[in-house]
């Protein structure tokens, strides 16, 4: 038996029972397979690099199982059956190295923490940027020219 992780993407605009019925289903192609799941975490929401499915933002599921990487390619098979997936992966891991589930856990999230990400700080750079205002007076005299008064 190996260690596996299988990280998944669905669409963030699903409500919380159709959430709770995929998570049953892949859990079902899993355990149909002989495989034992480990830990399972919480839907994180993503913003994706482009578009999939007509999707910008998503959300990952990441999933640590063990199997015999002879079921592997027949779960492959079972998830790619699940047409409300956007994107699925299955990485075997390396029991040295720490998985990227409990990285991501030790890791505050941006929005706890009070930092900016770098497109908000683009973003008020930009606002800066900006013209500088124009004065009353110069916005009569640009109608008057208009105008043609």
């Amino acid at each position: 038996m190996n260690s596996y992780e299988l990280s998944y993407l669905f669409p963030s605009d699903f409500s919380e029972e159709e959430n709770n019925k995929i998570k049953a289903e892949i859990t079902s192609v899993l355990e149909k397979n002989e495989a034992k799941i480990e830990n399972t975490d919480k839907p994180v929401v993503r913003d994706l690099g482009y578009t999939i499915k007509n999707k910008r933002v998503s959300l990952l599921v990441t999933v640590l199982f063990n199997s015999s990487p002879e079921k592997i390619k027949i779960i492959e098979k079972g998830l790619k059956e699940k047409k409300e997936l956007l994107r699925f992966m299955i990485t075997k891991k390396d029991k040295r190295k720490e998985s990227s589930l409990k990285r991501r856990n030790k890791k505050p999230l941006k929005e706890e923490t009070g930092e900016n990400n770098i497109k908000e700080k683009e973003i008020k750079k930009e606002i800066k940027k900006e013209k500088p205002k124009v004065e009353f007076k110069e916005i009569e005299k640009k109608l008057d020219e208009i105008l043609g008064e």
